[in-house]
């Protein structure tokens, strides 16, 4: 069966997400980490792409990404070659690292762009990893706040999207899918009337324009308008950019894996984080409602059962009455 076509992005922007094969780890230290941000950037400027968002993670990686002079999988090919030419080398391996198809979703709205680059850098809170997004340091989250080592984003998007509509910006927070459930049911309304009264390409262009507000073709105003942000209107925005990522919203967009197979060392990270820092072994010493809070925490996250026999120490028979 041949594949699906990819859905095309009329702002040319798109949520993307690598993963390795088989799910395995696709950054073993930290030089595998920067390595893949300089290929990310070299390859930037022969793409044309740009980059809004990202985040590194242990076996897979988010990225906000616009389209440039070329199709996405044509960079993303040049990209995952140069980086797993390099890492084979350095691991004495061979062969493919990540999965052929990677998965990708469209973006075309204000507010989506803007809750997406918030569940990417809240990445690593979910999975425990850390317990600040400004403490993981292979997000996009510092260069918000020129706190990077390396530039890669192009952070005056977001900025002037929250200098322009601040006051929404709670908005944004309380109900992260009712914009992107609202793109969807535009967009399929538009495809319908494209076949069913055969629109002109004026009409066409209308309902294009109103979709996509401040991104995709309006984004050369938006650059203009850029060179007219004040230094009062940036830092705002960023004091604005700081608060919106500290709302934790628990609606999917587009997950990594819902049926992830956690390595127990993952796995161990994120039971510590349940229980504030202390070691997975405490479980046992808590009251039994205490513990079985955090027992279904890991249930609902795909933890199995003899992980967490393993982590933990408690026993299978007890888990599975829990």
């Amino acid at each position: 069966m041949p594949r699906k076509a990819r859905e095309k992005s009329r702002t040319g922007i798109y949520h993307v997400i690598f993963r390795g094969i088989n799910r395995q780890q696709i950054f073993e230290e930290e030089a595998d980490y920067q390595k893949f941000l300089y290929v990310l950037q070299d390859q930037r400027n022969k793409g044309r792409y740009e980059v809004y968002a990202y985040c590194l993670m242990g076996n897979h990686i988010h990225l906000l990404i616009k389209e440039g002079d070329e199709d996405l999988g044509v960079s993303f090919r040049r990209i995952a070659s140069n980086y797993v030419l390099w890492y084979n080398r350095k691991y004495e391996r061979v062969g493919h690292l990540f999965q052929d198809r990677y998965k990708s979703e469209v973006v075309e709205d204000q507010r989506y762009f803007l809750q997406l680059i918030r569940y990417i850098h809240q990445n690593p809170v979910k999975a425990g990893m850390v317990q600040e997004i400004s403490k993981y340091p292979w997000s996009s989250y510092q260069e918000y706040f020129s706190e990077a080592k390396v530039k890669i984003c192009n952070s005056e998007v977001a900025f002037y999207c929250l200098a322009d509509r601040s006051d929404d910006v709670i908005k944004y927070s309380e109900d992260p899918d009712e914009e992107h459930t609202k793109q969807a049911n535009v967009q399929g309304n538009h495809e319908k009337k494209e076949k069913d009264q055969n629109k002109d390409k004026a009409e066409e262009k209308d309902l294009a324009h109103s979709q996509e507000k401040v991104l995709g073709k309006e984004q050369k105003r938006i650059v203009d308008q850029q060179k007219g942000l004040t230094e009062e209107q940036r830092e705002g925005a960023k004091i604005f950019f700081r608060e919106f990522h500290k709302v934790r919203d628990h609606k999917p967009y587009m997950e990594y894996d819902r049926n992830r197979r956690w390595q127990d060392e993952d796995a161990a990270r994120f039971v510590q984080h349940l229980v504030h820092g202390k070691s997975p072994k405490e479980i046992q010493t808590y009251e039994s409602e205490q513990r079985n809070e955090v027992i279904i925490d890991c249930k609902k996250q795909g933890i199995s059962l003899r992980q967490l026999e393993r982590i933990t120490g408690i026993s299978l028979s007890i888990l599975r009455r829990i």
